[in-house]
């Protein structure tokens, strides 16, 4: 009968053991699901707000100006023999601070160009909706959308362009309440293995371990080549991975959730066993999320 009732005690308490595990594996996945699309949503607010100001500068012999609220309200004309580029245009944050260069890694990390380029001779005038043009080629031209809101000035040998575009201002203000309009935002992949403790982990070990990458270097580069090349060509080298394991590991601590594979090779800082030389390999994010 004592032997019975404790077998089925015990078989009560592995059951509550395995249903207690259970409910914390849900609640694991539930907390690393809702920070996946935190960080998304994040990601996708940044891409959104990068699109909604360009500007422009070009270099070569240029006269004129043009102004245009859509093309049906434009007035102006100039002629342009140049060469030229778009790109991101900066903005002032509610601190003071402007947001520039460093933001544009999220088109290129989406593997958008960044830098739009143009050159070759051009002339336009345009009036309402009426336009006339040399060319209607993108390649000799500033971008120009329909509904842009926008403004050119050539004056000697420098040209320079701004452009807001008010539908990725609409897709923007959309995207802050989850809504996306223009079908663009970055969605998780369903397939994809995710590792977030493996990605944490590896985050604080490049962050906090990334330094050795330097004496690592100098041994390494001594051993190869001699004590002069282990003292220059060493420390540079070692200076330029130690940086990289330290942007790469904040990027990771940042981003845990995603349960991304390793960036840099071999995977940790003083690895015993490395699959190969050290490399830094095409983020996974680049090709799915």
């Amino acid at each position: 009968m004592m032997m019975r009732r404790g077998k089925q005690i015990v078989a009560i308490l592995a059951l509550a053991t395995c249903l207690a595990g259970a409910v914390r594996a849900d609640q694991a996945d539930f907390v690393n699901n809702f920070l996946v699309h935190s960080e998304l949503y994040v990601w996708n607010r940044f891409a959104d707000f990068l699109e909604i100001n360009r500007a422009g500068l070009a270099v070569g012999p240029a006269i004129g100006a043009e102004i245009a609220f859509t093309e049906y309200a434009q007035i102006g004309a100039y002629a342009a023999n140049e060469h030229g580029v778009t790109f991101p245009l900066a903005f002032p944050s509610p601190t003071g601070v402007l947001i520039t260069a460093p933001l544009w890694t999220v088109p290129y990390l989406e593997g958008e160009n960044i830098f739009t380029g143009h050159v070759g001779t051009y002339k336009t005038a345009c009036f309402g909706p009426r336009r006339r043009e040399s060319s209607i080629a993108n390649e000799v031209r500033f971008e120009r959308q329909k509904w842009d809101l926008r403004i050119q000035v050539g004056a000697g040998l420098v040209h320079g362009y701004y452009a807001f575009d008010p539908l990725e201002a609409y897709d923007f203000l959309a995207g802050v309440f989850t809504l996306d309009p223009k079908n663009d935002d970055e969605k998780l992949d369903p397939t994809m293995i995710r590792k977030p403790g493996r990605q944490l982990g590896r985050g604080f070990a490049n962050f906090f371990g990334g330094v050795v990458e330097i004496p690592l270097s100098m041994i390494q580069v001594t051993r190869e080549q001699g004590d002069f090349a282990g003292a220059t060509t060493g420390v540079t080298q070692g200076v330029w991975r130690f940086v990289l394991r330290e942007g790469v590991g904040v990027m990771e601590i940042v981003t845990f959730p995603m349960g991304w594979e390793n960036i840099i090779e071999p995977e940790y800082p003083m690895q015993p066993t490395r699959s190969a030389d050290w490399r830094v390999l095409r983020p996974e994010f680049r090709d799915r999320l």
